[in-house]
């Protein structure tokens, strides 16, 4: 759920489907990517290092994925019960301002009427 509040702040809830964190980040390779790579051999030189490091963290990445990916049903069966708590974040302008863990699907629907009134 996305809102701006009376001062423009932008706010949003978001649900954490799948199980687990996300641990590895291949946008961290393009942060230390220079811009204008390719534009002569010196740019692709200094960009080597951040190509190496996206190399090693994309495969990395793709496994932690589909690991999430084939638990989440188990996960969603559990968050049901209760015995693995949900994932609520906030975010004030694209920033995280709180996290709750709210335990079954109860308490999870509590928590979000809460959040959005």
């Amino acid at each position: 759920m996305r809102w701006k509040d009376a001062k423009g702040v932008r706010w949003r809830i978001r649900r954490h489907r799948l199980a687990g964190v996300r641990r590895v980040r291949p946008e961290w390779a393009f942060e230390i990517m220079p811009g204008g790579l390719g534009d002569d051999p010196v740019s692709l030189l200094l960009a080597l290092p951040a190509l190496l490091c996206l190399a090693v963290l994309l495969p990395l990445w793709l496994v932690e994925w589909l690991v999430r990916l084939l638990l989440t049903p188990f996960v969603v069966l559990l968050r049901l019960t209760g015995q693995v708590p949900f994932r609520v974040t906030v975010l004030r302008n694209g920033r995280e301002a709180a996290c709750h863990t709210p335990r079954g699907y109860g308490e999870l629907r509590r928590t979000l009427a809460g959040l959005r009134g």
